[in-house]
């Protein structure tokens, strides 16, 4: 195990002891509220992760709109990172994912840094 993957353990345990379990519905949703998601009738994923608000500097109405959120969600060998096509749902209310960058210093996936927006 290399700094990086241990970095990345760390960081999945403090999300997991200070974040919120989030439910990721790859594909899309279907059936909202049934628990299933497009991509051949799979459940959603549960992940860990941290939910925070754009500071009011960064929001400039148009990439980053009032109301986007900023998750840090765990990351690993086994899970896939979220794309424009997923959803997140966050306390009952589904969000679209607007991007996902991976924060991955030495090419390790540490965390990945999700953008999402009400509504979606």
């Amino acid at each position: 195990m290399n700094f990086y993957t241990r970095l990345r353990s760390t960081a999945a345990k403090l999300i997991r002891s200070k974040g919120q379990l989030l439910r990721v519905y790859y594909g899309g949703v279907s059936g909202y509220g049934a628990g299933t998601s497009d991509a051949a009738g799979l459940p959603p994923v549960l992940l860990s992760g941290a939910v925070f608000d754009y500071p009011t500097k960064d929001v400039d109405g148009t990439k980053i709109q009032r109301g986007d959120k900023r998750l840090l969600l765990e990351a690993g060998d086994s899970i896939v990172p979220p794309g424009t096509k997923d959803r997140v749902e966050i306390g009952g209310t589904m969000h679209a994912v607007l991007d996902c960058k991976p924060v991955a210093p030495g090419g390790v996936d540490v965390v990945y840094e999700v953008q999402v927006r009400a509504g979606g």
